[in-house]
């Protein structure tokens, strides 16, 4: 009985791919049961041969997958690893293809503008831009192959996340099942933080001016520490009712939109006066020496000073376990406090996205790997932590410690669902089931779902964003006292650049949305 069920169930397989080779349909994912214990474990049994089987049944094809960031000791003998797993469960070996951080997006535009084949890619509103290549052609439409290839995973997104990735009514790729809410986060030095006894101030911060006094303690008694740097979008450590909440609704462009669906822009009071609350704040920090002397240097993270612990105050996007990450990250003990809304918007279930090229030849072949990713433990974890007993040691069922600082350490965000992902040693128990919580709880932005066609008004949006990048890093660092002239000259010539344009074309596009 256990071969004739083994046998039917391998066939089934078998007819299902012949059939969707010639044409998908979407299919539900369908959950069954068993009555009594023994005929689970009989069904795992069968379920686990027949997958070997029928991975076995499958062609065996070549799969190259681009992603973003450094390169890692190890990583060779990492994705070796990986490869057993994919190639025993779907008959696929992955080239994974690092590209750097300066390199990426350059790259990515020219393969896709060239045709070049690849199979899968990461991208984001803010790198290798999902809405752009989604508008060129560059990804297939997987409407029908994620149902039909990656059902576990679709079942795991809610249907707000999976209705705010289309595009023209169209999927066209999956985002990382993790955090989605985003809610800005002041990061500190524990070390300082207990040496100056701080706690107490920082659960109480509701706001940055409540951070002042602590950076001016900094300031005063520790001569090679930086006291702060962070985000530049200001506004976002501020909480706000959402009668008066504005959500920037493009990347480095100053438009927003509001819970009543009307656009602004820095020409509009509300937005001028909050401006120049912040541009303020900014002057005084300057004039009090907050700021690194190079911070408002072009675009400079001050990587290097934070791994070196230099920076009393840093930023991060607020999540359970985020300490435990920075303490990975950095290498010392940091005290998180999380301030500002927590909204679910476009941009932050597009932040991490991974697509099927339109020039890939196996597709259904890249879903299936998409479906692996996230559903697989083992695999996940070896992309995200290395190996066991070279990278890191389990120290518990699903416990792990980093042993090896200077080794492999992957992207957790990137690839996969972090919520397979082990524990680490400062992460509390439930750090995955705390983060779905936060996830149901927090609200949708008012933009959720758009995606702002600018091709009417290409031009404009270039001139504006040119302008507010020109103006951007003088008035966030408060390098002219004098703000609000800067500020009055800002928005002169952001109304000659034709923001007045911009925001009355995505006010049309935002009406028609609605």
């Amino acid at each position: 009985m256990k071969k004739l069920s083994k046998l039917l169930l391998i066939v089934t397989l078998v007819l299902v791919m012949v059939v969707t080779g010639c044409g998908q349909k979407e299919a539900e994912p369908v959950e069954t049961s068993t009555s009594t214990e023994a005929e689970t474990i009989s069904s795992e049994t069968v379920a686990s041969d027949a997958e070997a089987e029928a991975s076995d049944a499958l062609e065996h094809v070549n799969l190259s997958w681009y992603y973003i960031g450094s390169e890692q000791p190890d990583e060779e003998a990492v994705f070796a690893a990986a490869n057993e797993i994919i190639k025993a469960e779907i008959n696929a070996t992955v080239d994974f293809v690092r590209l750097g951080w300066g390199d990426y997006e350059q790259k990515m535009q020219l393969m896709d503008a060239a045709g070049e084949e690849y199979d899968l890619a990461f991208t984001a509103g803010w790198i290798n831009n999902y809405k752009n290549n989604v508008e060129s052609g560059a990804y297939v439409v997987l409407d029908e192959m994620l149902y039909e290839y990656a059902p576990k995973t679709m079942e795991a997104h809610p249907d707000n996340i999976t209705e705010g990735t289309k595009i023209g009514g169209h999927l066209y790729g999956i985002p990382g099942l993790q955090v989605a809410f985003r809610q800005a986060n002041l990061v500190f030095n524990k070390e300082l933080v207990e040496k100056y006894d701080m706690l107490d101030d920082i659960r109480s911060i509701k706001s940055l001016d409540d951070v002042t006094p602590l950076l001016q303690t900094i300031k005063d008694n520790e001569s090679d520490i930086i006291p702060m740097h962070i985000s530049k979008d200001w506004d976002m450590f501020e909480e706000r009712p959402q009668d008066s909440y504005f959500h920037k609704v493009v990347g480095n462009m100053p438009i927003y939109m509001g819970y009543d669906n009307k656009i602004y822009s820095p020409l509009d009071d509300v937005i001028n006066e909050r401006d120049n609350l912040v541009n303020a704040r900014a002057v005084d920090w300057m004039e009090k020496g907050f700021f690194h002397p190079d911070a408002a240097m072009g675009n400079n993270s001050m990587e290097e000073e934070k791994k070196a612990g230099r920076i009393f105050m840093i930023s991060d996007v607020n999540k359970p376990g985020v300490e435990a990450d920075m303490l990975q990250r950095y290498g010392y003990e940091v005290i998180a406090q999380p301030l500002g809304q927590s909204t679910i918007s476009t941009g932050s279930i597009t932040s991490n996205m991974t697509c099927v090229s339109r020039t890939s030849k196996n597709p259904e072949r890249a879903v299936m790997l998409l479906e692996l990713m996230n559903n697989n433990k083992d695999l996940y974890n070896i992309i995200v932590f290395g190996l066991e007993g070279q990278h890191y040691e389990k120290t518990g069922e699903n416990r792990v410690e980093v042993t090896n600082g200077d080794g492999y350490s992957g992207y957790a965000w990137m690839m996969g669902n972090q919520f397979n992902a082990y524990i680490l040693p400062a992460q509390a128990d439930d750090v995955w089931e705390v983060t779905k919580e936060l996830n149901a709880q927090a609200d949708s932005s008012p933009d959720l779902g758009f995606y702002f066609d600018d091709d009417p008004v290409k031009t404009q949006v270039a001139n504006v964003t040119a302008v507010w990048e020109e103006y951007n890093d003088i008035l966030h660092y408060g390098i002219l006292s004098d703000y609000e002239a800067m500020t009055a000259e800002r928005n002169e010539k952001l109304k000659q650049a034709g923001i007045e344009e911009v925001v009355a074309e995505m006010q049309a596009q935002v009406d028609a949305w609605k």
